[in-house]
């Protein structure tokens, strides 16, 4: 599993986590995947779950609000898939 997204972000600005699973470098379809977005007081302030497209990629997309607080966020992402063992990734971000 390979996850990219924004490290650094503004209020009112737009995240995008994009997941890419493979098996030996043989994409992946039909994986379940969620996410939890959490901010640095330990709340879930997003709930997201989908499956992978063919190509084993995903993309979790967003908008951050005005309201949204400065600080750490942890993107807790799980992958499952019936055929794999199940994988939990972990991205974090800044809000400044």
């Amino acid at each position: 599993v390979i996850v990219s997204g924004k490290d650094v972000i503004s209020p009112l600005e737009k995240q995008s986590i994009e997941l890419t699973i493979t098996d030996n470098n043989t994409p992946v379809s039909g994986v379940q995947v969620s996410a939890n977005v959490i901010d640095s007081s330990g709340n879930i302030v997003k709930d997201m779950i989908s499956i992978s497209k063919s190509d084993g990629e995903y993309l979790f997309s967003w908008n951050l609000g005005s309201e949204t607080k400065s600080g750490l966020y942890q993107v807790i992402i799980d992958i499952y898939h019936e055929e794999f063992i199940s994988k939990r990734q972990i991205f974090s971000y800044t809000v400044e």
